[in-house]
């Protein structure tokens, strides 16, 4: 992430309109352009659950 000096250490959340965000441990979060949903599926998936906010998202992973 640009603010943060975490390198892997962050999640990747995977919204109801398919935007990807990445989130540090610290709470830097930033909306990932790059990424869609059949990435997140290539490389962690399949996506259990889509969330309708980041919020949302975070609290299903307890956090």
């Amino acid at each position: 992430m640009p603010m943060c000096a975490e390198y892997r250490d962050w999640f990747v959340l995977c919204m109801r309109d398919h935007s990807m965000w990445l989130r540090c441990k610290a709470g830097h979060q930033v909306r990932e352009p790059r990424l869609d949903a059949d990435w997140y599926n290539r490389n962690s998936g399949p996506a259990d659950r889509f969330h309708p906010t980041l919020e949302d998202g975070l609290r299903h992973l307890g956090h």
